[in-house]
């Protein structure tokens, strides 16, 4: 939870991620954080891990 203009941040691999992630997956709005996606309803920030995680498994 650092923003990118002070230097040290996952931001610019968080961007990478994304634009790997978008040529890839089926249409729809996901969040991609940590080299990991999730869809926009299924994710939730851990803030004593600073994670994001799956709120529940979709089968």
């Amino acid at each position: 939870m650092i923003p990118y203009r002070f230097g040290s941040s996952d931001g610019l691999f968080n961007l990478g991620s994304a634009l790997a992630f978008v040529q890839s997956l089926p249409h729809g709005v996901y969040v991609a954080m940590n080299g990991r996606f999730f869809t926009y309803d299924n994710v939730m920030k851990n803030k004593q891990l600073g994670e994001f995680e799956e709120l529940k498994v979709i089968q």
